[in-house]
């Protein structure tokens, strides 16, 4: 009896999952990124403050200025 059209699709019928995948992503840097598009796209520091979780609006100046 063939139970290949009923598989799992994650671990192929072997009855384990994978090893997740490691993500190095920097998510200071997209948070600093998005504050950037926001602040071109005119908004205050304080109502990008209040979007993306920022403390006060000068860590949010910070971020805007990061190089």
């Amino acid at each position: 009896m063939a139970h290949d059209k009923h598989q799992c699709p994650v671990c192929k019928g072997k009855g384990t999952l994978p090893v997740p995948r490691s993500r190095d992503r920097d998510l200071s840097r997209e948070r600093s990124d998005m504050a950037k598009v926001l602040k071109d796209a005119g908004y205050s520091y304080r109502q990008i403050g209040g979007f993306l979780g920022y403390k006060s609006p000068r860590s949010v100046q910070l971020a805007v200025n990061r190089k």
